[in-house]
C-alpha cells in the first residue's frame, strides 16, 4: 500500500516518541530538579487531609494519582476498607476491587524506594493485587506497617490534618461511612513540568 499523502515513516515515529517519551523527561526534570513535591488537599465527610506527595521519587505513581485527581475520578469514593490500628484505603469506585482503572488505563508500574517506608502514621501509598499491578486503588496508615515495605509504592505522607485521620479511625471502628468527598489539586510539579517543556518546544519551533 502506497503512503499518499500520509504521514511518513519518520514523522509516525516521531509523533510516537514525543507521546511516550514526554512524561519521562518531565519525570527526568522533576527528579533532578528542587521543587520535585506536590500537595493535595483530601476533603472527606469528616475533614480534610493536607497530603506532600514525592513526584521527585515516585514521578509515575504522582503523575498517575494527580491525573486521577484533576480528573475528579475520586470525587465521591466511599473509603471502602478501614482498620484501625493499619489504614484506611480508597480508590474504587464499586468497594469490592476489580473496578479501578489508571490514569492511562492500564496497570502502573511499582516505584519502590528504601527510603520511603512505612513506618508511621499518615504514610500514603499504592494498593495492589501484585508486582506491578497499581491502578487507581490508594491508603493511608494509622500506624508504621513495615511489612508492606519493598511490595506497596510508598508516594505521600499527610503533612496536615493528622487528627483527620485519628477520627477517621474511630469512626470506622464505628461502620459510620467515610467518604473522599473531593481532592483539590494545589501543587503540581509534573503538569508544570509539562508545561514547560511545551513552552520551549514552541520556542524552538518559532527560531
Amino acid at each position: 500500500m502506497g503512503q499518499g499523502g500520509g504521514m511518513g515513516v519518520s514523522e509516525r515515529r516521531r509523533r510516537r516518541w514525543t507521546v511516550a517519551d514526554e512524561r519521562k523527561l518531565a519525570y527526568k526534570r522533576i527528579r533532578k530538579g528542587r521543587k520535585g513535591k506536590g500537595y493535595v488537599r483530601v476533603v472527606t465527610n469528616i475533614g480534610h487531609l493536607n497530603i506532600e506527595l514525592h513526584c521527585d521519587k515516585t514521578p509515575q505513581t504522582c503523575d498517575n494519582f494527580l491525573q486521577l485527581a484533576e480528573r475528579k475520578y475520586y470525587d465521591g469514593l466511599a473509603w471502602h476498607t478501614v482498620i484501625a490500628g493499619y489504614m484506611a484505603q480508597t480508590g474504587d469506585p464499586s468497594g469490592k476491587g476489580g473496578a479501578e482503572v489508571s490514569a492511562w488505563g492500564g496497570y502502573v508500574k511499582d516505584e519502590i524506594r528504601t527510603s520511603l517506608r512505612h513506618d508511621a502514621a499518615g504514610v500514603v501509598s499504592m494498593a495492589n493485587a501484585g508486582r506491578d499491578t497499581n491502578r487507581s486503588q490508594w491508603f493511608v496508615t494509622f500506624a508504621a506497617a513495615r511489612q508492606l515495605d519493598g511490595t506497596h509504592t510508598v508516594f505521600g505522607k499527610v503533612v496536615g490534618g493528622l487528627f483527620v485521620l485519628q477520627k477517621m479511625e474511630s469512626e470506622g471502628e464505628t461502620g459510620n461511612p467515610l467518604t473522599v468527598e473531593r481532592i483539590e489539586v494545589l501543587v503540581n510539579p509534573i503538569r508544570q513540568a509539562r508545561e514547560k517543556l511545551e513552552r520551549e518546544r514552541r520556542e524552538a519551533g518559532a527560531e
